[in-house]
């Protein structure tokens, strides 16, 4: 937690020294992209301070937390290689629209996994609950 913190720190340093550059970059990396990734990693950190805090979680919130986490890795792998080297995928094979699903397909995934384990269990509670009805004495 304490590295992630530290990694965002950095990183919104980095990304506001960015927009003062030359084409508004370091290294090769556009500052809005600097931006995502340090609010990715700050929110990461939050999170971490809120489990420690909260003595550990358990049950459809762990699992939540390790499919964003996993999930969002999963993202930004594919969208890193395919479309961050397009020039390099060879034109025969080269079908933006393809190429673009599959780059966005693990962000779709996370999204509805997020809605099938968090909000679908809690909607599923709301309808199912019946009122409670009072019994005379027995």
């Amino acid at each position: 937690m304490v590295l992630a913190f530290t990694i965002a720190a950095v990183g919104y340093t980095s990304a506001f020294t960015a927009p003062g550059r030359p084409g508004n970059q370091i290294e090769g990396v556009p500052a809005g992209m600097t931006f995502f990734m340090t609010t990715i990693v700050l929110l990461a950190a939050i999170g971490d301070a809120r489990m420690i805090r909260a003595g550990g979680i358990q049950g459809t919130r762990r699992l939540a937390r390790h499919l964003w986490r996993m999930s969002f890795g999963l993202f930004v792998a594919p969208g890193s290689f395919l479309l961050g080297q397009l020039k390099s995928i060879p034109e025969l094979i080269r079908i933006v629209p393809l190429i673009v699903v599959l780059a966005v397909s693990p962000l779709v995934m996370l999204l509805y996994w997020m809605w099938r384990v968090r909000l679908k269990q809690n909607l599923r509670g709301l309808m199912t609950a019946k009122p409670i009805e009072a019994r005379g004495p027995a």
